[in-house]
């Protein structure tokens, strides 16, 4: 089994078993060449791995929505998180479609309920 192949699939089975999600290919490939050159760094990768978890939740601002397990998370948004759902790009589209979508928008009891 070739080195590259190991440190594939042990960065798969990370992302898709603890993690729960998947990397882009570039941050993937990074992960990848960092552990083959690292001896197979197992504290190499897991400093990586948080680097690339913080780096993620960090820079995008609505992410922490693919982490809500609960049903009725959406109880739980605050202002912040709404002020920051309307100015998703397709958010503002929707508004541009009509003014009943602008009121949606602006509203924050209709835009959590939409």
């Amino acid at each position: 089994v070739s080195t590259q192949s190991t440190g594939n699939q042990l960065i798969n089975a990370t992302f898709n078993q603890i993690f729960k999600l998947k990397p882009g290919i570039k941050a993937f490939d990074f992960l990848v060449d960092n552990f083959n050159q690292n001896d197979f760094s197992i504290h190499s990768l897991q400093r990586c791995l948080v680097f690339a978890t913080t780096e993620h939740f960090y820079t995008n601002p609505m992410s922490f929505l693919c982490v809500f397990d609960e049903p009725n998370f959406i109880a739980q948004l605050t202002k912040q998180h709404l002020n920051y759902i309307r100015k998703l790009r397709s958010i503002e589209i929707f508004a541009l479609q009509n003014q009943e979508n602008q009121k949606i928008i602006m509203n924050d009891d209709l835009l959590i309920s939409k």
